[in-house]
């Protein structure tokens, strides 16, 4: 089976669903256009230009391994990203209500926890004010 050679070596050792994608087609030399004399300079330049970066494709992944692997990397990086841009600023808006939503109930609570701390110094002030006044309306 062609195939199986073609795969990374953990694949051989850990079948996985990964592996079903993992598919490189070997591909055929680039050929020179035989009407590039003939082409106007543009073209031509357009021609060279597509021979030069197909033969470097050529040179580096013959058998498709390496385009696949890019294939692959691109698509997972798709399947990642494209939720990861997605959902991240909606948890970010979220997380950022909830940070703004628990400073005003700490700030409610500090106010609550104020008031109450005041009516008890007041109370305490008046209890001991009318201690006082008995004091020395008794003497």
């Amino acid at each position: 089976m062609r195939n199986e050679a073609n795969k990374p070596a953990l694949w051989k050792r850990l079948p996985s669903r990964l592996a079903l994608y993992w598919k490189p087609t070997p591909i055929e030399p680039p050929q020179v256009d035989q009407d590039v004399t003939n082409l106007p300079p543009i073209e031509r330049s357009a021609e060279v230009i597509r021979y030069s970066l197909l033969k470097v494709e050529y040179w580096i992944s013959p058998n498709g391994r390496l385009r696949e692997w890019l294939r692959f990397n691109l698509a997972l990086a798709l399947i990642i990203g494209i939720p990861a841009l997605l959902i991240v600023p909606i948890v970010t808006l979220l997380l950022g209500s909830f940070v703004a939503w628990t400073d005003f109930m700490a700030a409610a609570a500090w106010n609550v926890l104020c008031i109450v701390a005041s009516l008890i110094a007041a109370i305490a002030l008046m209890t001991a004010a009318l201690a006082v006044f008995r004091a020395f309306r008794g003497r």
